[in-house]
Order: structure tokens, then C-alpha cells, then sequence
């Protein structure tokens, strides 16, 4: 475990997944309390799957959502355990079965709100040229249009990005596919990305305060966001939360899984594994289709001011 957060969770980019890992870790510590990693057998994480779920005396049941959560966190400290030669080999075990169902997703409908509230976004405001709200439009919209998770975007560079070519390098370090992955940009990304230009060579989405800000400025937007009938927008999220980044990573998968095959899908959103895509598509059978006709939402132009 030393090695574990002085090697991996310490150099973590992204503060929340590196405390997420340290959660999913202790749980299996103070569950199955084992003295040593080569005690970590298949018999050993079936163990724990099953009194996570089934809950103990101490602890009560767990969703099945939790547990696989805990698990890939726990497969992946085993597999560096195995790469620094302290166990011998990584031992396979199952998930929990989880009913088939989609996740959240942003639907068109609250990503227009959302859009629209970015009006009252605060920050960043010690960017040169570049208004809040231009800043998180860009950032919403190249989520809802990439597919590209957070981390993705965040540590996306200008000199990874051409945009007369309309395309960007998403670096194998910054994605869980591990590879180099050049891909191209929609028209209307790139309209948003020009508002951000700078004459600097840094991040694109550069943010000028705590990073863990963002999540907390990304729900005091989706607070003011109103809808077409002028309600107020409803926490739709995971367990009645606000949205969070991932929702927008899957409502680009919902609203494209139609409009492309299983493997431009799978290109575009960079899964490892092609099992992950197909849980976005309901038909083997897909069209496939450029990414110019990838799902454009109804925006509204912001008012010009000054």
C-alpha cells in the first residue's frame, strides 16, 4: 500500500479517482484483513464480493454498482503488485451481476439548460481573454461531442490541438485505452475551442483555482439551469445527485450509438475493451456514419456582449 500511494494515487491527476482507489482499498483491507498480498487469492476476492453484498454485522450490504467499483480499484493495485514482483499473479475473479440497465446520461433537453446557465459561471476568471462561460460551454460541449472523459479534457494541450484541421491528439497517458489516440473534431467543437485560443501553449481547459472546484462549480451551474418551460432543471443524476462529467461521456455514447458501428464507437469514446461499448448499443446492427453527423444539440447562441 506504501508503494501503492507513493507510486500511483500521489501522482494521480485526478484527486477524486485517487481517493475513490483509497476507499475501495481500505474496504478490502477491513473486510478480509489480509496479512500479506500473496494471501490475495480468487477464493479471497469472492469472499469479499459476497460479504459486501450480503452486508455483516459491522457493515451493512452494498450495492453491486459499489462493489465492482471496489473491485477494479483492488484489480488494479494487484496487477502493480504483480508488475513490482510482490505477487505472482494477478488472480482472476468475477464481478457482481448488476441489473442491465443504462446509466445516467445528460439528455438534450438538460444539456440546453445547462448550456444556457453557463451564463452564471464564475470561473475561471485570471484567464486572459477568455469569459467563464465561453470556458465551460467549450468544456460541456467537446464532453457531450467527444465522448472524452474528464481527465481527458483537462489535460488536453494546445499543441495537441490543430483546429483549421479540426483535430486533437488525446495522449495514452491521459486515456484508459493507454494509446495514442488522433481524432476529429466537430465543426461545432471547434467554433467553441476558438473562443478559448490563447497565445500560450498550455492546457486548453486551463483553471486558475483548485481542480476539485470544478466538480463544485459544475453543480452550482446545473443549480441555475432552467428548462424550456422556465422550471428549474431536476437533479438527475446518480442517486438523485447533480450530473456529474461521466453523464456527459454517456450521453454521447446514447445519442451516437445509433448513428455509427460498435467500432467507431469504440474508437471515439477509446474503450480497451469492446464489451464496454456494446453497453451503449441496443442493436448488433448499426449505421455507420461520419463523424460530421454526429448528434448536434439545440443550443441557443449566447447574447454578445460589450
Amino acid at each position: 500500500m506504501k508503494l501503492y500511494e507513493s507510486r500511483v494515487l500521489e501522482r494521480s491527476e485526478n484527486a477524486t479517482s485517487a481517493e475513490t482507489a483509497r476507499r475501495s482499498l481500505a474496504a478490502f483491507a477491513a473486510v478480509m484483513k489480509p496479512n500479506r498480498v500473496k494471501s490475495i487469492d480468487t477464493g479471497a476476492v469472492d469472499d469479499f464480493r459476497k460479504r459486501r453484498l450480503v452486508g455483516t454485522e459491522e457493515r451493512g450490504a452494498v450495492d453491486p454498482a459499489t462493489v465492482n467499483r471496489e473491485l477494479r480499484y483492488l484489480r488494479h493495485a494487484l496487477r502493480r503488485a504483480k508488475r513490482w514482483k510482490i505477487l505472482a499473479d494477478v488472480p482472476e475473479f468475477e464481478f457482481a451481476k448488476k441489473p442491465d440497465k443504462l446509466p445516467t446520461h445528460v439528455s438534450p433537453e438538460h444539456l440546453t439548460a445547462i448550456y444556457e446557465a453557463c451564463e452564471h459561471a464564475k470561473r475561471p476568471k485570471r484567464i486572459s481573454n477568455v469569459q467563464p462561460a465561453d470556458w465551460w460551454r467549450a468544456l460541456i460541449i467537446m464532453a457531450y461531442m467527444t465522448g472524452w472523459r474528464i481527465g481527458q479534457l483537462l489535460a488536453l494541450k494546445w499543441s495537441d490541438v490543430d483546429l483549421d484541421a479540426g483535430t486533437a491528439l488525446s495522449q495514452a497517458e491521459h486515456n484508459k485505452g493507454k494509446r495514442d489516440a488522433f481524432l476529429p473534431l466537430h465543426p461545432v467543437i471547434v467554433e467553441h475551442l476558438q473562443k478559448l485560443r490563447t497565445f500560450g501553449r498550455g492546457n486548453v481547459f486551463a483553471w486558475d483555482t483548485n481542480r476539485r472546484a470544478i466538480w463544485d462549480h459544475f453543480a452550482t451551474i446545473q443549480e441555475k439551469a432552467r428548462l424550456s418551460n422556465g422550471k428549474p432543471m431536476p437533479k438527475a443524476g446518480k442517486g438523485g445527485h447533480w450530473y456529474g462529467f461521466h453523464d456527459l461521456r454517456r450521453g454521447f455514447a446514447t445519442q451516437n450509438a445509433d448513428k455509427m458501428d460498435l467500432f467507431q464507437l469504440q474508437t471515439l469514446m477509446q474503450h480497451r475493451d469492446l464489451s464496454t461499448t456494446k453497453r451503449y448499443v441496443a442493436m448488433a446492427e448499426r449505421l455507420k456514419k461520419p463523424v460530421a453527423e454526429l448528434f448536434v444539440p439545440a443550443l441557443k447562441k449566447p447574447e454578445k456582449t460589450g
